[in-house]
């Protein structure tokens, strides 16, 4: 009789793809951060620039 290591097995992965999620997730919003202050960084400060266009 073998042991029943199904259950066990679907959950290890479950935590694994969970935890896998999360961390791309988590990724991504830093990736996305990032982008945003390197786009604040290339508009000028001023609104005399906006005003004379």
């Amino acid at each position: 009789m073998t042991p029943d290591t199904f259950p066990s097995l679907f959950w290890s992965y479950t935590v694994v793809w969970v935890v896998l999620s999360a961390y791309i997730a988590t990724i991504g919003m830093r990736v996305s951060k990032v982008e945003r202050a390197l786009s604040k960084r290339g508009e000028p400060h001023n609104d005399a620039s906006k005003s004379a266009v």
